[in-house]
């Protein structure tokens, strides 16, 4: 029933109810709010209902906008967010392997550095290079030894933590912060990356498959290090050590 006939016939009043009106030559129907007041006399006997329109169209329309305008906003707020983490990807990684760059890995580095020195906590480095690197460019082309390079990111990020981090300290060297293990236990994981990288392959001309090796330097931060130098150097000494010593092999400093 029409809301006038409820007034009257439950002898109540309704107020804001909502109402729509179609009119001719407007895209949008006339927005109303509604009351019905039922009027009886002095004995209590109904005589009819006054009914009020009040038209809130310019109001809905307002309110509409502002929903709207708010939509936008949380649009524009997760669309700087967006940006914001596309823009500290760029600094931070390296857009070939998505490993963290050299800057990033050393801003990280330092303070976790000094906090697992204060706390008398161990530390490894990592450092590996690829065996030969120059020999894929000139012998398959950049495109071949951009893969080689993605390939050996991927075997190194398999032995990592979520608290670890790695870097792509060169063109073809990569550095790896163990944190919480012992020159052991990082050896251990540097022999599984070496072991995965000598069975991986990336396709060269035809049907070849290529194969490449890496060589890798563990070392363990020591109390004496007083700073994170003397203990980066012993992991590239260490490195150069393995090269030195026939390459596709792990050495410690």
């Amino acid at each position: 029933p029409h809301p006038w006939t409820r007034a009257m016939e439950q002898r109540v009043q309704i107020q804001d109810e909502p109402l729509e009106l179609a009119w001719p030559g407007e895209d949008e129907p006339i927005r109303m709010l509604l009351g019905c007041a039922p009027i009886q006399d002095a004995r209590g006997h109904l005589r009819g209902c006054l009914v009020t329109f009040s038209d809130v169209s310019a109001l809905h329309r307002i309110n509409n906008q502002l929903l709207e305008t708010l939509r936008d906003l949380e649009a524009s707020k997760e669309e700087i967010r967006r940006q914001n983490e596309d823009l500290h990807r760029l600094a931070t990684r390296d857009p070939m392997t998505g490993c963290l760059n050299r800057r990033a890995f050393f801003d990280g580095a330092d303070p976790l550095f000094e906090k697992i020195r204060d706390r008398q906590g161990e530390l490894c480095c990592i450092m590996s290079d690829i065996d030969h690197f120059k020999s894929f460019n000139d012998r398959y082309g950049h495109t071949v030894g951009d893969m080689v390079i993605k390939s050996v990111a991927k075997c190194l990020a398999s032995e990592l933590r979520e608290v670890d981090l790695l870097c792509r300290y060169g063109g073809e060297e990569f550095a790896i912060l163990l944190i919480g293990s012992d020159i052991a236990r990082a050896a251990e994981a540097a022999e599984r990356i070496r072991a995965r990288v000598e069975s991986s392959t990336v396709p060269g001309d035809g049907d070849i498959s290529v194969s490449f090796t890496v060589s890798i330097g563990v070392a363990q931060l020591q109390p004496a290090d007083t700073t994170d130098l003397g203990f980066f150097d012993r992991a590239d000494a260490a490195l150069y050590a393995a090269k030195g010593g026939g390459r596709n092999r792990v050495m410690r400093g």
